[in-house]
């Protein structure tokens, strides 16, 4: 069940190794909590994405699946930033 469309935030963290990862949500109306949003790995990869780097700007959408809030259809607002490209050895 989707609870809440093209939320802003923030990577926290993601690891690859583990397959997820953090996003904080940006502060604004209807936000009740400062709560992280889980992120796994099957977004990242429906994004077309490789990974996540810390701080990459995205919107995405806020499911709750089995009592928790996971993040969805994520879509960074900066494409370069969140491939890795730019990085040394990209």
């Amino acid at each position: 069940m989707i609870t809440a469309t093209e939320v802003k935030g923030s990577v926290l963290w993601y690891d690859e190794q583990k397959r997820f990862g953090f996003i904080k949500r940006d502060a604004g109306p209807g936000v009740k909590d400062d709560k992280d949003i889980f992120v796994h790995k099957d977004a990242v990869e429906a994004a077309g994405l490789k990974e996540l780097q810390k701080d990459t700007r995205l919107t995405f959408d806020i499911d709750l699946r089995d009592g928790r809030e996971i993040a969805t259809n994520i879509r960074p607002l900066s494409r370069v930033a969140a491939s890795g490209a730019g990085k040394p050895g990209s």
